[in-house]
Parts: structure tokens; sequence; C-alpha cells
């Protein structure tokens, strides 16, 4: 590494993957920290410094992709029957397994009280909201990560770019004609 000012880049940069601020951390001024953390991201050896370190911290946090993988296949495959009971009734936060433990995003529980005189209240029940993962989501980034989507049309064959606008242009020509 070149300088303090770029292992300090580095270092700040794998934190958050925020260059701006990164540059700010690395002495940039707040003026100059975007098209610095820009030009820094763009240089090879600050790049393999920062694919380097990432790597480590994967690593060390026994990170995989195919843990990730496994944890987006989690959210997009939740059974939602698993949160509630027999009877219907909403399970608690112990009672569920991990896979269901795991697409859970919040959990609200509100009492509604009913007043009944002065600093007098009786409580009419319990309202429990929960949220779970976002199943489309989840299940666009499986299919994005499986190359399910694209957006870019290939000519299929060994027609030339060439030869299939001189096609298209004689339909058109056609069309106009007739």
């Amino acid at each position: 590494m070149a300088s303090n000012r770029h292992d300090v880049f580095v270092n700040e940069y794998v934190i958050d993957l925020n260059g701006t601020r990164a540059a700010i951390a690395a002495g940039y001024t707040a003026h100059s920290a975007r098209s610095g953390a820009s030009r820094l991201l763009k240089n090879a050896n600050i790049r393999a410094a920062i694919d380097q370190k990432l790597a480590e911290l994967a690593q060390k946090c026994e990170i995989s992709a195919e843990k990730v993988l496994n944890g987006l296949k989690t959210l997009a495959f939740f059974d939602i029957r698993k949160f509630f009971r027999e009877d219907g009734s909403l399970k608690s936060i112990p009672e569920l397994d991990d896979q269901t433990q795991a697409a859970l995003c919040e959990m609200k529980i509100e009492k509604p009280y009913e007043h009944c005189g002065e600093r007098r209240a009786l409580q009419k029940g319990t309202l429990t909201k929960i949220k779970v993962a976002d199943r489309g989501r989840n299940l666009e980034r499986l299919g994005r990560h499986l190359n399910l989507f694209t957006h870019r049309v290939e000519p299929k064959g060994t027609m030339r770019l060439a030869e299939i606008l001189a096609k298209a242009r004689k339909r058109v020509a056609e069309r106009g004609t007739g």
C-alpha cells in the first residue's frame, strides 16, 4: 500500500462499503471525498487490498456463498403456517423453529384498553401483528443469482447484426408499401 492514507481508506471502506465516508476518514475534505473515493476505488492496488480484507472478514465471520444462498432460500420458502398453532393462535417467539424465526421481521403487540371512568380502564384483549420476510424479493434475489432473468436480447444462431438490420428494414419497407 502506497500510503497510510490509503490504508485508512481501505480499513474504513470495508466497514460499510461507503467510499465517500471512507475518504473523509482518510483525510479528504467533504468537498473532494466523493471524487477521491471514486479515484481510489479504481486503483488496482487499493482494489486488491479491499478484496483481500473483505475475503478475510468473510472467512472470519464464516460467511460463504452457500450460507448466503441458504439464508435467501429460508426467507423465500418459509412456511407461514409454522407461525400458528393447530387452533389458529399465534405461537410465541420461543416456540418458533429457527427457519421461521429467521423469516420474522417484526412483531408488534398492542393491548387496547376501554376507559370506564376516571383513571380506570379495562384491557379489551391483545392484538399481535407480525411482519414476515418479503418472499418475492428473496425469490428475485435467488433468480438473479441463477441468471434466470435476462434484460438483454441476444440474437440466436450465426446471423450478424447487419443481416438482422437488413431483414428488419426489408419488413418495414414491405409494410409501408402494402
